[in-house]
């Protein structure tokens, strides 16, 4: 993954401190491209977690007993 990609997953992510955050918008302000890909990046991600299938209840209810012990 690149700097850049990185940069925009972290962003997408809530990863981004203030002012690394605050340097990106104003980077997507005046890199049309780089608004782009991260359109498309956040579509790509909206997509897979549509069609996602739910975890099974019984296998959550598992994972959650042995994070617990």
């Amino acid at each position: 993954m690149s700097g850049e990609e990185e940069r925009m997953s972290d962003y997408l992510d809530g990863r981004l401190e203030f002012g690394d955050r605050a340097a990106f918008e104003a980077d997507l302000a005046l890199d049309q491209d780089l608004a782009r890909r991260l359109g498309l990046l956040r579509a790509m991600r909206a997509m897979l977690v549509a069609s996602a299938r739910p975890m099974p209840a019984d296998l959550k209810a598992s994972l959650k007993r042995l994070a617990r012990a």
